[in-house]
């Protein structure tokens, strides 16, 4: 996961911070709903201020 990108941050904002996570083991596959993610934000779109808030 790349949070430098914008477009990602744009894109975990549109689906509540979550996203899925796939496990291969053999030839079985093991998919999850990861939700620990509560807020991000970007410098360039929210502000330099909002990201170093404390």
């Amino acid at each position: 996961m790349n949070l430098n990108s914008g477009e990602l941050i744009q894109a975990l904002r549109q689906q509540d911070h979550l996203y899925t996570l796939t496990e291969m083991a053999g030839d079985s596959l093991h998919t999850r709903v990861i939700g620990v993610i509560t807020s991000v934000l970007h410098s360039k779109g929210d502000g330099i201020e909002a990201v170093s808030a404390p």
